[in-house]
């Protein structure tokens, strides 16, 4: 734990811990800090209190002193600077003839420096007026453009809900906020009705955005488990040769010695069961909603069951867990007739109020794979306490691991001469159903899954089939392992790092990890076809090989100017 104090700047709503040292700083305290911009008169939100250490940023900065009576006069002369800076700097950007407004000008505490915020509709050449400011107030002049939200957030204001901007009063950062939630609200989709004072869409669109989507979520569940508790009373109001009629509807029998004779007696078998289902009084209509209700039953059980064998399977010690992981490849290339069953069901059921049976058996294999696979990671989470970046070492390499087998069942079904698009399309079918499945959890309609999940394995499919084709035509020779070993490692950095990305919420630094890491492996992919693919040593080659590299290596290098 480490003792700090919570102070915020003047204008801003985002908490800065600091040192207090010695010092006995109380709530409402107004303190002189120590920044990279020189000294700062800044107020004290919380005095003396202790934080987790993983929640500072080294170096921690110190607190100098209380404020004193000098110090508040000396802040109230910086204020005044700031009112005469203000006019001065209008007056000079009419002179130059500039178009750009003024929005607020800030002055440290040692008057060294003079800040001056302002938008405009483009660059502005600002040349000439900083050398004037600079004759003017003899300090070190900065301007910084700014866009129009950070504009309604200094000068502040009411919304159209009658209280003061919330990016003024309480906001840290700016929220994204896009026109689909205005729609998953059911608001108006006019932007001019749901935007604020700065013209852009409201930021409290975000506020109320997860308890929708979970409202959502429940509502198709809710939608999904009515409908099959109406089939469970339903069916258990059967007698038991209305029963055995719905059953044999479903079932094939197994009777029979050719197909001729089977397609008879099952045929035969069927009508007799309509029959005697229409004899009890149920119309067409309800003779199919029985069936349909029936098969779910019986697809919930088996789905369930398989579920249940595949996790203790992958609990049952190494042994089993190396099992159920080896089991799990098939299944993950077969994992893509969901989302095609799924799409068939949304078509027939077009027009009724069935859902999608999730529980089919075309679900089964992707359910038994994903159930071995995330049991196995759990494991490994619960009995390795080492992390990189917040991503457990063990799960990851696991995870790598599996996809790194995925990627190698595919690459050998296409040495045995599968058509490269057609083998990796297993890839892309188990990258469409989880997506569908991830979909639909954050309770999205069944179409909506589904068109989802085709989008993600018709992206999935064209990556692979790429990359898949240029592996093909390299050979390593007997740099296999040196290249296996290294290519393993960089991808290792980028998932680590797009993994850190999501878990903090898309912090800057981390899309620049993300991005370069993404970008070294391409580098060192444009690196493999110069010296291991014949004629691939062209000029182009070297030039995309550089320019990657360099980038790359900028970009990382650029991560660490946001770390906090």
């Amino acid at each position: 734990m480490t003792n700090v104090i919570s102070v915020r700047f003047r204008g801003g709503c985002k908490t800065y811990y600091f040192d207090p040292r010695e010092l006995t700083v109380q709530d409402g305290d107004d303190v002189i800090v120590e920044t990279n911009q020189g000294h700062e008169f800044v107020h004290c939100t919380q005095g003396n209190h202790p934080v987790a250490d993983s929640m500072v940023v080294q170096p921690l900065r110190p607190v100098l002193r209380l404020a004193t009576e000098n110090d508040r006069r000396t802040a109230q002369l910086c204020r005044q600077k700031e009112k005469d800076a203000f006019r001065i700097c209008q007056k000079k950007i009419a002179e130059h003839k500039l178009e750009m407004k003024l929005v607020r000008v800030e002055c440290n505490f040692d008057s060294s420096k003079i800040l001056f915020f302002f938008t405009a509709d483009g660059r502005v050449d600002f040349r000439e007026l900083v050398k004037d400011l600079a004759s003017v107030f003899r300090a070190r002049i900065e301007l910084r453009q700014i866009g129009v939200r950070d504009e309604a957030k200094m000068l502040g204001g009411l919304g159209i809900c009658g209280r003061p901007f919330c990016c003024s009063q309480f906001m840290e950062d700016f929220v994204p906020v896009s026109i689909k939630m205005a729609k998953t609200q059911s608001l108006s989709l006019n932007p001019t009705k749901i935007s604020g004072t700065c013209g852009r869409l409201m930021c409290c669109l975000k506020y109320e955005q997860a308890a929708y989507e979970e409202a959502a979520r429940k509502y198709n569940l809710a939608q999904q488990i009515q409908y099959d508790e109406k089939g469970e009373q339903a069916l258990a109001k059967l007698s038991i040769d209305t029963a055995d009629a719905v059953d044999t509807l479903i079932r094939s029998p197994e009777t029979g010695t050719s197909a001729m004779s089977t397609g008879l007696t099952r045929d035969r078998k069927r009508s007799e069961a309509t029959q005697t289902l229409e004899r009890a009084g149920y119309t067409q209509q309800e003779i199919s909603d029985l069936v349909n209700w029936r098969q779910r039953q019986i697809d919930r059980e088996k789905y369930q069951k398989a579920v249940e064998n595949r996790e203790k399977l992958a609990k049952g010690g190494f042994l089993g867990a190396a099992a159920a992981t080896l089991l799990s490849v098939p299944e993950t290339l077969a994992s893509g007739v969901g989302v095609a069953d799924l799409a068939m069901q949304n078509a027939m059921n077009s027009g009724t109020d069935r859902p999608a049976n999730y529980y089919s058996a075309a679900m089964r294999p992707y359910a038994k794979a994903n159930t071995a696979r995330s049991t196995i990671s759990q494991k490994l989470e619960q009995n390795t306490d080492a992390e990189i970046f917040g991503q457990n070492i063990a799960a990851g390499a696991y995870n790598i691991g599996t996809s790194m087998l995925d990627s190698t069942a595919v690459a050998g079904l296409a040495a045995l001469g599968v058509p490269p698009l057609a083998a990796t399309s297993l890839l892309g079918g188990s990258a469409a159903t989880s997506a569908m499945v991830d979909a639909k959890d954050r309770g999205v309609s069944d179409e909506q899954a589904v068109l989802t999940g085709l989008a993600a394995g018709v992206a999935e499919s064209l990556f692979e089939e790429v990359s898949l084709e240029k592996l093909l035509k390299l050979k390593f020779g007997k740099f296999r392992t040196i290249v296996g070993v290294y290519t393993f490692f960089l991808f290792m950095t980028f998932a680590v790092s797009a993994v850190a990305m999501l878990n903090n919420s898309f912090a800057k630094q981390w899309i620049l990890m993300s991005a370069g890491g993404l970008l070294f492996a391409f580098s060192d992919a444009v690196l493999s076809t110069m010296y291991f693919k014949e004629g691939g040593n062209t000029k182009a080659n070297i030039i995309i090989n550089h320019v990657s590299y360099y980038a790359a290596q900028f970009i990382i290098a650029s991560s660490v100017l946001f770390i906090k």
